[in-house]
């Protein structure tokens, strides 16, 4: 009797064990995973936003790698300037993007201090930019989003959580 009832403890302890439920492992790292990849964007390819733009370049009469020269400095300091007043939720947020174009644009405009601002206030509000360039320019790369990706998750981890 008493080895019957030390085997049915035993038991329920095992059955109690193998029914608890496994801790459910993220496919992602964080939940802000999109807004991480923006914010690398922005801070990457922040420039090329609006240097990727006929209609921007042509309104500052200048070619793609002057653009690229004067806007580089500004992308870190124009994407804090923009989370600070539309906050870190860049994915949902148009304020976001706003006040970052506000920046980047004021500060490229601030440099071309011989040109016509007036000219260039109207060229850029009469632009039509090429939105599929815009999302060709903010789409990462798989190595981009794979640098976003924690340490631990491995492109082998990945395909694993895939099957």
């Amino acid at each position: 009797m008493r080895n019957g009832l030390l085997v049915a403890i035993a038991l329920s302890i095992l059955v109690g064990c193998a029914q608890q439920e496994k801790p459910q492992v993220s496919r992602w790292p964080d939940e802000n995973f999109e807004n991480q990849i923006l914010a690398q964007q922005f801070k990457k390819k922040g420039a090329n936003i609006f240097c990727d733009q006929k209609v921007y370049l042509d309104c500052y009469q200048i070619d793609r790698t002057q653009c690229l020269k004067a806007l580089r400095p500004f992308r870190r300091e124009c994407f804090e300037f923009a989370t600070q007043k539309a906050g870190r939720n860049i994915a949902s947020n148009p304020k976001f993007t706003e006040y970052y174009s506000i920046c980047m644009v004021s500060r490229h405009t601030l440099l071309h201090v011989d040109g016509d601002y007036t000219k260039i206030g109207a060229c850029l509000d009469e632009a039509q930019f090429d939105q599929e360039q815009l999302k060709r320019t903010l789409t990462p790369t798989t190595n981009e989003i794979l640098q976003t990706i924690d340490a631990d998750w491995t492109l082998e981890k990945l395909r694993r959580e895939e099957k």
